[in-house]
C-alpha cells in the first residue's frame, strides 16, 4: 500500500527531467551577463585558438610586453582547448549554452541521487538549490570549473564505494579522471588530496573494526596502492615537474590575494559567506544528528574543505559539492528528520527506493540529450532564438569597455609584434579577445608576473597612480586603458603628458601626447 506523501515511481523520472530542464533554463538566462564577468574567459579561449592552431600546448606567454617571450606554461590547456571548441561552435553564445548544459546535468545527477535515496522531492530540491546557490557565483566558463564538476564526480565516485553501491574495482577508475584532471586545473591536487585523507579514513576505520569498504589486508594493500598511484597522475601533462610551478607560485603568492578576490577570505564578501554557512549548519546539523551512528569518513572529509573555503573564496564550492554528496548518505541516518516524519512531516520521510528497472531512460536521459544536440545544432545552424540560440550571450556595459572598440581595434596595429598598451588588469582579457593586435601590461595570469610586479601595479592602481611613469619608461608605450572608476583615470585625467580618446560607462581609452608627432 501506497503511504501518505509517497510520490508515484513513474513521477521520479519526470521530476528529473523538470528539474534538468528549470536549471538549464535558469543558468542560461542568469548567465547571459554574468557568465562573462570573469576576465579569464576571454584569454583562455584565445590561448586555446592557439593551441588547437599550433598543435601544441603554450609554453611562452604570447600576450604581454613585459617582457615579452617570457616563459609561461598553459596547464591547463585542455581546458582552453575545449573552451575553443565550444566557442567555435556559437563564440559568446557556445560558451554560455555549453557551461549552462554541464552545470544543469551535473546537479541533475546530484538531484536524482537523492531521489534515488528515497528523499522526498521537495526536500531533495531544497538541498541541491542551496548547493547550486553556494556554487552560482563561481559559474563561469573557465578552467575552474572543471575543478568544481570533477570534484563533485570523483566524490561522488568515492562515496559510492564507501556506501558499496559501487564495487572496488571501481576506485582504479580515478586514476584516468585524476589525468584527466591534471591537465584541465591545477584544482586536482585538493582532489587527490580528498581522495588520500579519505583513504586514511578508510585505514584507520578498518583498524579499529569499524565499517569500511576494506574488508581485508588484501583490499588495504590495494587501496594503498591506488592512493600511490594517484599522486604520480600529476606528472602526465607536457610540462613534467615544471607542471607544479605556477600553481605553487599562485598558492604561495601573499600579494595575489590583494589582487584576485577569488583567492580572499570568504568573509570579505558577506553575501557569498552566508550562503556557505547556511549550507555548512544545514550539513553540521543533519551531521550531529546522525549520533550515535559510527560516522562515515566520508561524512567527515567536507569539514576539511569547510576552513579552506572560509580561508579562500576559490574553495567555497568545492565545500558545497562535496557536501551535498555526503548529505544524500546522510539523511537516512539523522534522527531529527526521522523524530519530523514520525510526527507527519511528508517532506522528511523517506519513501522507498524505487527498483532500476523501473526507472524511465526516455525522461532522464534520452530526451535531456536530445535537448542538448538540439541547442548545440541551434548554434551551429546559427539560428537566433531567445535564450536557447544565437544572440543570448551579451556583455554588461557597466563592466567592459565595448563602446571603446572602434577606437581600440583602430589603433591596435601600430608596432610590428604587438603594440604595447597599459591597461587595468581587468581589461586584459578583453583586450586579449576583442584586440589582438595589443600587447597587454599585465592580466590575471599572477604565476607570469611575479609579486614584484603584482604590488608594483597594485600599488599604481591603489595608491600612487603616477608610478605609471616610471613603468612607462622601463616599457615603452603610449596607450592606456583603465577603469572609469579608478585613481589612474583620475591622474590621467589631469596629467599634460596624456590625452583622453574617449570613454564610456566601463573604461577610458588615453594616448600620449607626443604620441601622434611621433608617428
Amino acid at each position: 500500500m501506497k503511504q501518505p506523501g509517497e510520490v508515484p515511481r513513474d513521477w521520479s523520472p519526470i521530476l528529473v527531467f523538470s528539474f534538468f530542464l528549470c536549471l538549464w533554463t535558469g543558468l542560461a538566462v542568469a548567465g547571459r551577463e554574468v557568465f562573462f564577468s570573469d576576465p579569464g574567459v576571454f584569454w583562455h579561449v584565445v590561448v586555446g585558438e592557439n593551441t588547437i592552431r599550433s598543435g601544441h600546448a603554450t609554453a611562452i606567454d604570447p600576450f604581454s610586453f613585459t617582457p615579452p617571450s617570457q616563459k609561461w606554461l598553459d596547464t591547463h590547456w585542455l581546458a582552453n582547448i575545449l573552451m575553443a571548441m565550444a566557442h567555435r561552435i556559437g563564440g559568446l553564445d557556445g560558451l554560455l549554452q555549453v557551461t549552462s548544459l554541464v552545470v544543469a546535468w551535473f546537479f541533475t545527477m546530484i538531484y536524482q541521487r537523492y531521489l534515488r535515496q528515497g528523499v522526498h522531492p521537495l526536500l531533495a530540491l531544497l538541498l541541491v538549490g542551496l548547493s547550486v546557490t553556494a556554487v552560482a557565483y563561481h559559474i563561469h566558463p573557465r578552467p575552474h570549473l572543471a575543478t568544481i564538476l570533477l570534484q563533485g564526480l570523483t566524490w561522488g565516485l568515492i562515496v559510492d564505494l564507501e556506501t558499496r553501491q559501487k564495487p572496488r574495482a571501481w576506485s582504479w577508475l580515478l586514476l584516468p579522471i585524476f589525468i584527466l584532471w591534471t591537465n584541465l586545473h591545477g584544482g586536482v591536487v585538493g582532489g587527490i588530496a580528498t581522495w588520500i585523507l579519505c583513504l586514511a579514513g578508510w585505514l584507520a576505520w578498518y583498524q579499529f573494526g569499524q565499517r569500511s569498504p576494506l574488508t581485508s589486508g588484501r583490499d588495504a594493500a590495494m587501496f594503498t596502492g591506488i592512493g600511490l598511484l594517484s599522486c604520480l597522475c600529476v606528472l602526465v601533462n607536457p610540462f613534467g615537474v615544471q607542471w607544479f610551478d605556477p600553481w605553487l607560485a599562485v598558492i604561495n603568492s601573499p600579494v595575489v590575494p590583494l589582487l584576485i578576490d577569488e583567492h580572499r577570505p570568504l568573509w570579505v564578501f558577506p553575501s557569498k559567506f552566508i550562503l556557505i554557512l547556511v549550507l555548512a549548519f544545514v550539513y553540521i546539523l543533519a551531521l550531529v544528528g546522525t549520533w550515535p551512528v559510527w560516522p562515515k569518513v566520508s561524512w567527515l572529509l567536507p569539514l576539511v574543505w569547510l576552513p579552506l573555503a572560509i580561508l579562500r573564496v576559490r574553495h567555497s564550492p568545492l565545500f558545497a559539492v562535496t557536501a551535498i554528496i555526503s548529505l544524500q548518505t546522510m539523511i537516512p541516518h539523522v534522527r531529527w528528520l526521522s523524530w519530523l516524519a514520525n510526527r507527519g512531516s511528508v517532506v522528511c520521510r523517506l519513501v522507498p527506493r524505487a527498483p532500476a528497472s523501473s526507472r524511465n531512460p526516455f525522461f532522464e536521459i534520452i530526451l535531456p540529450l536530445g535537448l542538448t544536440a538540439g541547442c548545440l545544432g541551434l548554434l551551429v545552424a546559427e539560428v537566433h532564438i531567445p535564450v536557447f540560440g544565437r544572440g543570448s550571450a551579451r556583455l554588461d556595459p557597466g563592466r567592459w569597455p565595448v563602446e571603446l572598440l572602434p577606437e581600440l581595434q583602430q589603433r591596435q596595429n601600430g608596432v610590428a609584434g604587438g603594440t604595447p598598451i597599459f591597461n587595468s588588469m581587468y581589461f586584459a582579457g578583453f583586450l586579449i579577445y576583442f584586440t589582438p593586435g595589443y600587447r597587454v601590461s599585465i592580466d590575471d595570469r599572477c604565476e607570469l608576473y611575479g609579486d614584484t610586479r603584482l604590488l608594483e601595479y597594485a600599488v599604481t592602481e591603489d595608491k600612487n597612480p603616477a608610478e605609471l611613469e616610471e613603468f612607462r619608461a622601463a616599457f615603452p608605450f603610449d596607450l592606456a586603458l583603465v577603469q572609469r572608476k579608478s585613481l589612474l583615470n583620475a591622474y590621467l585625467g589631469n596629467s599634460a603628458n596624456w590625452q583622453k580618446i574617449r570613454q564610456d560607462a566601463a573604461g577610458v581609452l588615453y594616448q600620449r601626447s607626443d604620441s601622434q608627432a611621433r608617428h
